[in-house]
């Protein structure tokens, strides 16, 4: 089976809107397409997740584990999709904490914005999109704050294990308090909209 990789970074967005700006709009992206129109879809769940030791806090991937089946037992299903990889158990995704790279945004943020990387997945998938692995890296530069670290890797896995894009947040859309959203809303949860698309995918 071909493998084919992608990136997604997790970005906080300073911007500026002045009057001249459009009425912000409703937009959930769903799943990522990539560029070459790959829609991405989750693989085989459960799947298991691990941190190398850059990741200090030891409560940080059990609790983002936590948080993400609790979500995906929305439906009053109870789910266990993520687990914690035990040792010696080869994981889907790997999570680190180091240098995050600003990817090359081209004419994206022509608008005079700017972006300020806070996490980046690397994901490999197959041909039809199938979901197969990914190593997540939160950029150091916030390691000291654990609720903005939390709530990244909670975002990245959005990416890694479910194939989740980014939701566009204020000003391209209104607020849609998802933890996809880009720029971060530090209060983001799964939406109806994305648990509606997982659905079908979960054991």
């Amino acid at each position: 089976m071909n493998t084919v990789r992608a990136l997604i970074a997790f970005v906080l967005l300073l911007v500026c809107c002045g009057s001249d700006c459009d009425p912000p709009v409703y937009l959930d992206e769903g799943l990522h397409v990539t560029v070459d129109g790959i829609t991405l879809h989750p693989g085989v769940l459960p799947a298991a997740i691990s941190a190398d030791d850059t990741v200090e806090d030891a409560t940080l991937l059990p609790e983002a584990v936590d948080q993400w089946n609790e979500w995906l037992s929305g439906d009053g299903v109870d789910r266990t999709v993520l687990v914690v990889a035990e040792p010696g158990e080869t994981p889907r995704v790997t999570a680190s904490v180091g240098y995050v790279p600003a990817p090359d945004w081209g004419e994206e943020f022509a608008d005079g914005s700017s972006a300020e990387p806070l996490g980046i997945a690397y994901i490999d998938f197959a041909e039809d999109g199938e979901m197969l692995g990914a190593e997540i890296v939160i950029s150091s530069d916030i390691a000291y704050d654990r609720d903005t670290v939390l709530q990244v890797l909670l975002h990245e896995v959005g990416h890694g294990f479910f194939g989740l894009a980014d939701d566009p947040g204020p000003p391209q859309t209104v607020d849609l308090r998802s933890v996809m959203s880009s720029p971060m809303d530090p209060l983001g949860v799964l939406t109806d909209h994305d648990f509606a698309i997982i659905v079908p995918y979960l054991p």
